[in-house]
């Protein structure tokens, strides 16, 4: 099923107010808070989120009180010196971190096109298996009518033979009584024969 997809200003909305409620903004809050959308798409949208805060932030917070004193010993050299200074290793530091998150977020992505992928044979295999079990069901009627007709053709068939065996005996008993009647009759012949050849005789 296609998936629902969200909006960057939805996820910066559900980042306000999970960070209200004073807990981490993690890819799983958000989408547990939006009730949709694909963890790849919040992603996207919570990186350009970040990039969008990384540009705003600026060097802001005046010097502590005891480096104003040095401050204003030294003069306003000094001070720019130090502050170019600072903003170079934050701007070191920054570039390392966000090389580690960029690095991170390149595993996470990977990772999470994996999951989508393995969602997406998931859904597969679950269609795959409802095809094959409503194929088993058809399969098992199938059988069931099968068993059903081959039942009546043994029925049939016993009762051909029972019908078979009847007839057969008597067509048996029918010889039997013919072979009788042969028997008599050729009997009957053989007297009567010799009877004329006594009267042949006495003549």
């Amino acid at each position: 099923m296609p998936r629902l997809g969200v909006t960057e200003d939805q996820v910066r909305q559900t980042i306000m107010s999970i960070e209200k409620q004073g807990a981490t903004a993690t890819y799983r809050a958000i989408r547990a808070e939006l009730g949709q959308g694909s963890f790849k798409t919040i992603q996207q949208h919570l990186r350009t989120i970040r990039a969008s805060k990384s540009d705003q932030e600026v060097l802001t917070n005046p010097p502590p009180a005891e480096f104003q004193k040095r401050i204003d010993d030294l003069g306003k050299v000094a001070w720019e010196t130090a502050t170019a200074l600072a903003t170079a290793e934050i701007t070191e530091i920054k570039a390392a971190y966000h090389a580690r998150i960029e690095a991170t977020e390149l595993e996470l992505s990977e990772a999470l096109d994996e999951i989508e992928t393995l969602e997406e044979d998931i859904e597969t295999k679950d269609t795959e298996l409802n095809g094959a079990k409503k194929e088993l069901v058809t399969l098992v009627d199938t059988v069931r009518r099968y068993e059903v007709l081959l039942a009546e053709s043994n029925r049939r068939e016993q009762e051909a033979t029972r019908r078979f065996e009847a007839y057969v005996s008597q067509l048996d008993k029918g010889f039997a009584s013919l072979s009788d009647v042969v028997v008599t009759g050729a009997k009957g012949s053989t007297i009567k024969s010799r009877k004329k050849g006594i009267d042949t005789d006495k003549t």
